[in-house]
């Protein structure tokens, strides 16, 4: 998948992500699980080779796909004293 291609259906989070990181290659980045969500979950499993491996839990994709929808619900992250710092 080209730039372009991706780019056009990454979500606008995502992209200012890439776009930091071509300006400051030496850049961190501390948290991106804000930026995750359901419409990320599956593009990235649409970009997945059909022979992928199988995950460490043991579920291809094709089955993993089978509940694609409930597996892809994000549950809210829990709040911590330690995120209101930030």
């Amino acid at each position: 998948m080209t730039d372009a291609s991706t780019s056009e259906t990454m979500s606008p989070g995502l992209l200012k992500v890439v776009e930091r990181a071509k300006r400051e290659p030496e850049g961190r980045f501390h948290s991106l699980a804000h930026l995750m969500d359901v419409s990320a979950l599956m593009r990235a499993y649409q970009r997945m080779r059909k022979d992928a491996a199988v995950g460490v839990d043991g579920v291809t994709k094709e089955k993993y796909g089978q509940n694609l929808g409930d597996n892809l619900e994000v549950p809210p992250l829990p709040w911590t004293p330690r995120m209101a710092r930030r």
